[in-house]
């Protein structure tokens, strides 16, 4: 659920690490275990809701606080980072990092109409449980 943020977590704890020299980042293994593929698109229990958005603040807020503890020039710092099997370097900094997660939020945003519109199908009375425990 919170792998896209965990991985750029990830990129950036990289990068810093070699101080914004060339690096490899690959699929870090504990994100990979985290993964749950299909729940997302199959939605959760309204006894999950809470605990999924925990986490998912719990993520956003670590990528946050990552980005955040930046020297303000290192913000657009570029570095030669080659994501999993990329023969070549892409340069990216931490600006690129949250271009594409708004990128990826802006991917989910598009996708609740069609949500909404899928559970009024099934739901009676075209209304959905969305309440959070």
């Amino acid at each position: 659920m919170t792998e896209v943020l965990d991985h750029y977590a990830y990129a950036l704890d990289a990068i810093r690490a070699v101080d914004f020299g060339n690096v490899r980042v690959a699929e870090n293994a504990t994100i990979i275990e985290r993964r749950s593929p299909g729940t997302v698109a199959a939605g959760f229990a309204s006894h999950e809701r809470g605990a999924v958005r925990d986490a998912m603040g719990c993520a956003h807020d670590e990528l946050t606080a990552r980005v955040q503890a930046l020297p303000t020039e290192a913000y657009t710092r570029k570095a030669p980072v080659s994501f999993g099997v990329a023969p070549a370097p892409f340069d990216t900094s931490a600006a690129d990092i949250l271009g594409w997660m708004i990128g990826h939020y802006r991917e989910h945003v598009a996708q609740i109409a069609d949500l909404v519109a899928a559970w009024q199908k099934e739901e009676p009375g075209g209304v959905h449980d969305a309440s959070v425990s």
